[in-house]
């Protein structure tokens, strides 16, 4: 009876669920919706990539890959965002009888369906007010000792470029609980 997001909360934790941003479209066939994580909440694998179609789970390293592209330079080469993506689409539009537990499918049109997906999770990314802690040598000593906050420039696909200021902050300032990148 709860919620997307509710049930993500207590199924991932709210460390988990404070890092999503919240996407969706619809066009006249098809509707998602979902949520994203910001850069700093990453994996080197996409099992952390839950793709859901008419309320069934799939498997589809197309629609993984093409999530990944959104992000551009966000996130490091072999990383992927945690991401849960609802898709609603009328069953003559796929085909399920592609693998024997049913958790791939054919998409008829799956060219528009990608299109969809990124434009949704671009304009989230976009409209996010992304921050990104860095760790880096101050120049005095040896040891990474101050943290700098460098603002998500995210005007653009998904942030293909960070803004050129730089805040600095001190260390007392970022949460020791979390980690980031």
């Amino acid at each position: 009876p709860s919620g997307q997001e509710e049930r993500i909360s207590t199924d991932f934790s709210d460390a988990v669920s404070d890092y999503l941003i919240p996407f969706s479209a619809t066009n006249e066939y098809v509707s998602i919706n979902g949520f994203t994580s910001k850069p700093q909440l990453s994996y080197k694998s996409t099992r952390n990539i839950f793709i859901f179609i008419n309320n069934r789970f799939i498997v589809d390293s197309t629609l993984n890959t093409s999530i990944k592209e959104i992000y551009g330079t966000l996130l490091e080469p072999t990383s992927f965002p945690h991401t849960f993506l609802f898709i609603t689409i009328p069953p003559y539009l796929i085909d399920i009888n592609v693998h024997p537990r049913k958790e791939e499918i054919h998409f008829m049109q799956k060219e528009t369906l990608i299109n969809l997906i990124q434009n949704a999770i671009q304009k989230a990314l976009s409209e996010a007010d992304l921050k990104f802690y860095d760790r880096r040598w101050s120049g005095d000593d040896k040891d990474f000792d101050t943290w700098q906050i460098r603002d998500g420039g995210t005007n653009t696909y998904a942030a293909k470029k960070l803004k050129k200021s730089i805040q600095k902050n001190t260390l007392s300032t970022i949460p020791t609980n979390q980690s980031f990148f």
